[in-house]
């Protein structure tokens, strides 16, 4: 799972897009199931401040979007 947040630098993640991806590959983007193969991006209307990204065993890493540089 790979999710962006827009809203809050800190605090109470918002999840504003969201890519989730099925046991065959599929995506499923912000809840909504698709025939599509991910192809690396995650498309946000607004401008990031932080992504999080959750692998099977749901260990998280959230990194901070600056627009200057990316920290962890």
């Amino acid at each position: 799972m790979v999710s962006v947040d827009s809203t809050n630098e800190d605090g109470i993640w918002n999840s504003d897009t969201e890519i989730k991806i099925d046991k065959y590959g599929y995506v499923i983007k912000n809840g909504v199931k698709t025939k599509e193969f991910w192809d690396g991006k995650i498309l946000s209307e607004l401008s990031p401040k932080r992504m999080k990204v959750r692998n099977i065993s749901g260990d998280e890493l959230v990194v901070k979007i600056d627009s200057k540089k990316t920290t962890m």
